[in-house]
């Protein structure tokens, strides 16, 4: 899997089909899943369970099979464009997502974002 250029790649980005794209080689055993963290904003950077936000750069791991990649996202990085656009802020109070059959509540480790919004 190769790991997109996100100066070029950031329109195609945007959408969600683009970012699940990159989950390609994404361990099925990790939680949460791929559609959830493609949906959340992120794409796979193809080592472990590293992933990063195309839109605001910041990069998370070592994800809990409880964790939400959503409230994540938006609470280590509430200025996201993006996670502002689609604005889930009705969710992230009830702090339950679903997506697919399942739902998903949680917390997460982050790591300092790779860079700030552009």
């Amino acid at each position: 899997m190769e790991v997109p250029d996100f100066q070029t790649d950031k329109n195609n980005l945007r959408y969600f089909q683009a970012r699940l794209r990159t989950f390609q080689d994404w361990p099925s055993q990790i939680r949460p899943d791929k559609y959830a963290l493609a949906h959340s904003g992120f794409v796979y950077l193809g080592k472990s369970d590293r992933v990063k936000c195309f839109c605001c750069g910041i990069e998370c791991h070592e994800w809990k099979t409880d964790d939400n990649a959503w409230l994540e996202h938006q609470k280590h990085s509430p200025n996201c464009e993006y996670i502002n656009m689609v604005g889930f802020a009705p969710a992230i109070e009830k702090k339950q997502f679903h997506f697919g059959s399942g739902s998903m509540t949680g917390s997460n480790l982050f790591v300092k974002p790779l860079c700030v919004q552009p």
